[in-house]
């Protein structure tokens, strides 16, 4: 049986240097960007909208309107300004973990540096449009309301703590997912070798998996992009 953490290693597809700098194409990078373009392809679909409108064009607005739930009404300003970088977030993650179940592609949202990338932007995106928004006031939110002031030196350490693992935790619980799932599939599809009535179950086993790893894909898009939505919503609004 191979070993089901190969297919996580980056591998260099061209190698190349521009005045010092390494700029190798990886497969990471090239699904990456195929994620990327996969993208742009689905949001265009807005562009030609109809009045009857398509499967697709349904599936698009669909996932807009998703997305603008988690954030709040569709006319509140707050929604308006935060939905493009809600909807990027969104759409990038599920690309990038749906493309990575084609045999032979590359799940770049299994890279922890990715994925921690992503939700130190988020977090630096949440502090940034708070204290745009609220000022000073933004920090009053390391003060629960209600406390009393004599837990204060108790309260607002924990708070604090509780703030900047925030990128911590969003990053890799993404990271977690996408490696389990992946690996699961890889050991259960190792398994398969001839025709036999063992492997014939293994494979119906291993193709009702690779179904429910589709759906944890999108889910996983979903959590992240909600969690992104609720640090910026409290970042902005406060408790």
């Amino acid at each position: 049986m191979t070993n089901p953490m190969l297919q996580f290693f980056q591998k260099p597809l061209c190698q190349f240097g521009v005045m010092g700098w390494d700029l190798t194409l990886t497969n990471g990078v090239l699904f990456m960007f195929v994620s990327l373009f996969g993208v742009v392809a689905f949001c265009s679909i807005l562009y030609r909208a109809q009045m009857q409108p398509s499967r697709w064009q349904m599936l698009v607005e669909k996932s807009f309107f998703l997305v603008a739930g988690m954030i709040g009404p569709v006319n509140d300003q707050l929604t308006k300004q935060v939905l493009p970088f809600t909807l990027s977030i969104f759409l990038i993650v599920v690309f990038g973990n749906v493309v990575g179940l084609v045999p032979g592609a590359f799940t770049f949202t299994s890279q922890l540096i990715v994925t921690m990338f992503m939700a130190i932007v988020v977090f630096l995106v949440s502090i940034v449009l708070g204290i745009k928004k609220r000022g000073l006031k933004f920090f009053k939110q390391f003060v629960p309301h209600g406390v009393s002031a004599w837990l204060y030196p108790l309260i607002i350490p924990v708070e604090i703590l509780s703030f900047f693992t925030r990128p911590l935790s969003l990053g890799l619980r993404l990271f977690v997912n996408m490696v389990a799932g992946h690996s699961i599939l890889a050991v259960f599809a190792s398994f398969i070798a001839g025709i036999s009535v063992i492997s014939v179950c293994v494979g119906l086993l291993n193709a009702v998996l690779f179904v429910l790893e589709v759906s944890i894909a999108v889910l996983q898009g979903y959590v992240f992009s909600v969690l992104s939505s609720l640090y910026l919503q409290e970042a902005v609004k406060g408790h």
